[in-house]
């Protein structure tokens, strides 16, 4: 079996988990509405959208 991994999928990952730690402690540090209104939920997004294209692929080649 051929190794498939893509390294650049770490550097997304660890963007998208950066980027709901730094929400959740502004979040929690800062009443600040301007800190508040920047869209920190987008890293959820993100980690969704990589676990489900891992995921798809990984299901593509075991049904191949």
């Amino acid at each position: 079996m051929k190794n498939n991994y893509i390294i650049q999928l770490d550097g997304l990952r660890f963007f998208a988990v950066l980027s709901v730690m730094v929400g959740h402690w502004i979040a929690w540090r800062f009443d600040n509405p301007i800190f508040k209104g920047i869209p920190w939920a987008h890293g959820v997004y993100l980690f969704f959208v990589l676990s489900g294209f891992l995921i798809t692929r990984i299901l593509l080649t075991i049904v191949r």
